[in-house]
């Protein structure tokens, strides 16, 4: 599954620009997401320097998104075109959860829907 995820107080606490610190579960989160296969697109709205602060900053903790901002190449290679808009299977965004962000229980939704999949295909 590709999975696009939010920088700003999704995988870190902010106040745009400053970064505060780790939403709890965040990067162990993520980092297991690429364990089980799946591809992880940093979607975010920072660019520029902030964009750069943000992907250093998660390198730091031992996270590197497959991508940023954009398709993996397998997307591109199957569409055979780039558009604008993200694809991902799965959005995680502070913006559009009911409550507070639960890694822990949005890793479990990911392993089911993963599963689902498989048995469906």
């Amino acid at each position: 599954m590709i999975i696009a995820v939010d920088f700003d107080n999704t995988i870190a606490r902010t106040t745009f620009p400053e970064i505060h610190g780790e939403i709890a579960g965040a990067i162990g989160a993520l980092n297991n997401f690429q364990c089980a296969g799946h591809t992880v697109i940093l979607w975010t709205c920072r660019e520029g320097k902030y964009l750069d602060e943000a992907v250093r900053w998660l390198a730091e903790r031992g996270f590197t998104p497959d991508c940023v901002n954009c398709h993996s190449e397998k997307q591109l290679t199957e569409w055979g075109t780039d558009p604008r808009k993200v694809g991902a299977d799965i959005y995680i965004d502070d913006r559009n959860a009911l409550c507070k962000i639960d890694w822990k229980r949005l890793e479990q939704f990911v392993k089911e829907k993963s599963e689902i999949e498989r048995l469906t295909l």
